[in-house]
Order: C-alpha cells, then structure tokens, then sequence
C-alpha cells in the first residue's frame, strides 16, 4: 500500500480541492435549494442535511469518515429523515456520553500520544454532600467549575515551565446524587512535590476531594477514562446520570478534525457489509475480521493509522462478496 502524504504537523496533506490527498472523489451529501431555487447565501438558513429527503439515485450507497488520527469508519449512511430535532427548553443537560462524543475522547488521546504529550495523569473531582445538593438545584454547573480549575492550572504550570498542557475531561453524576469528573492531563508531577501539587489542586477544586493516580499506558487512555465513566457502546447505559451544561471538554490542541467523503456506486458492498453487521452474535457489539479491521453493528471500523488505499481496497473486496480476514 502506498503510503499517505502528511503534512509538517503529522495531519494529511490536502490536496488543491481542499480534501486529503488519496481521497476518492464523490458528491456531498446533498442540500435542499432554496425558495428561489438558487442555493442560500451567507447568512441565510441553511436546511439541515439531515431533515432534507433525497431521492434514491441521489443517496450515496456507502460513506466513510476518517480523522486527523487516520481512524477510518465505513458504513451505510441513512438519509430521508424527515423528523424535526426535539425542541430544547431550558438550560441544557444529557444523561449519556454519545457514540460521538466518546470517538472524540479516543481521537483526543490518541492524538496526544502521538504528539508526544501522552494524557498520563487521571483525576477524580468528587464533591460533598453540600454541593452535590447545589449542583441538584443548578446552582453549581460542573462544566463551569471545570473551567475555572483548568484555567488556574494551566496558567501555574505554564510559569513553572511546562508550556504544553493538555486534557479530557468527563463528566457523570450516577444514580443522579453522585456527581463527579474525570480528568486526564499530561502534567507530569515529580514525586517529591506530589503532595503539595495535590493539595493545591484539591483547594482550587474546593467542592470536596481530588483523587490524583498515574496512567500505566498513556495510549490507552481515552478508554481508560471511558471506562471509568460506565460508557456503553450500545448507547443505552443510563447508569451516568443527567448532567447540567457541557458533559465532557478537550483542550483544542489535541481535539480530532473528522472528514466524511461518499462513495457512489456501491451498493454490492453496501448489501455485503449490511449481511455482515447482522452477523455479530447476540450482546456482542465488536468482532475482529482482520488485523486492524473490526465489525460493529453500524459497520468497519479501521484501527489509527489505516490507509485510505487500504479501506478502497477493502471496499473493492466486499464488491466481490470478498469478506476481509
């Protein structure tokens, strides 16, 4: 396989449309015309993809998306949805981390490990019995108060010289009477100032107590802190809890760009890959095909690092009926 051309900071390099180089070419998902039938200008309401039908020769028959970490994901894309979003009244909260959400975490970490800013630090944010009553009655919002301890550390420890700090946070309140936030950073404490650095962040904190533990493997953890949030790939756990405001953050310097790109003409491998997903045993959500290549339930997923010539490839295969292993 050829290899993918990068860019100086490690990102794909982009080719004179704009799109990664190797990238197959194919239409974006389509957009509604306006009243006018010309399409809508800057600033005006743009229909949301999403909420537009789009007629069968129009529907691309599979899409993949790959990220700034060279994660791919191939699958069947559902269009037509003509339900509008449920309306939102109020301050904003949500009871589970997303399917998207927790790829964004797993980016993150992965990116920061290839940046040589492994995320080898986990904090636990817990909070007392007081201000668990305040964050009940959304007079303490965690995303806020996140904000602020973050704020404060980046700024100590950029004067004591640690000039790239980087982190994930996650928020979840289990049972609805526990809330609480995890924290991975690549702050690096020497163990002879571990104490003081500590306490210090338990008073910045100063909600209730901070757990400070070292990561073994640095690339694993973005699972690492999924796990101890109780996320589910199902996306049907209701154990983390409704959480006010922003459910988890990253820091910009490390957060994953994601590319989608349709592929036309597919639709031999659509209906082998959609056989395939139905293949999974009951309650198991992941199975390995191939080194690197892993089945779901909502298509392949490809390990960092994959080729966009080696998915064509995989592609090109399941046209065949050629199953990959």
């Amino acid at each position: 396989m050829g290899k993918r051309r990068t860019s100086g900071d490690g990102r794909p390099e982009a080719g004179p449309s704009g799109t990664p180089a190797g990238a197959p070419a194919g239409p974006r998902r389509p957009t509604a015309p306006s009243a006018s039938g010309r399409a809508p200008g800057r600033g005006e309401n743009r229909p949301s993809p999403s909420l537009v039908h789009s007629e069968k020769e129009s529907t691309p028959s599979l899409r993949f998306r790959y990220d700034s970490v060279q994660r791919a994901f191939l699958f069947r894309p559902v269009l037509g949805n003509t339900r509008p979003p449920k309306p939102v009244y109020g301050p904003r909260s949500t009871d589970r981390l997303t399917r998207r959400a927790a790829r964004k975490i797993k980016g993150a970490a992965l990116n920061a490990n290839q940046l040589g800013l492994g995320l080898a630090t986990f904090m636990t944010f817990t909070c007392a019995p007081a201000d668990r009553q305040r964050i009940a009655r959304g007079e303490l919002v965690l995303s806020r108060e996140m904000r602020r301890v973050l704020n404060a550390m980046q700024q100590r420890f950029r004067r004591e010289g640690q000039t790239v700090f980087v982190y994930v946070w996650v928020a979840e309140n289990p049972r609805n009477e526990n809330p609480h936030v995890h924290l991975l950073t690549n702050l690096r404490v020497p163990r002879a100032q571990f104490d003081a650095v500590a306490a210090w962040i338990e008073a910045l904190w100063g909600h209730g107590w901070v757990k400070i533990e070292r990561i073994k493997k640095p690339e694993g953890a973005g699972h690492y802190i999924l796990k101890a949030v109780g996320y589910s790939a199902k996306g049907t756990d209701g154990g983390q809890g409704t959480v006010r405001g922003n459910r988890y953050g990253i820091s910009r310097n490390i957060a994953t760009d994601e590319t989608t790109f349709d592929l036309p003409d597919r639709e031999a491998a659509a209906e082998v890959l959609c056989a395939l997903t139905r293949t999974l045993p009951e309650g198991q959500d992941v199975g390995e095909l191939a080194e690197g290549v892993y089945l779901t339930r909502f298509g392949l997923a490809f390990r960092a690092g994959t080729d966009v010539a080696e998915i064509m490839q995989v592609v090109d295969d399941l046209s065949e009926g050629v199953v990959p292993g």
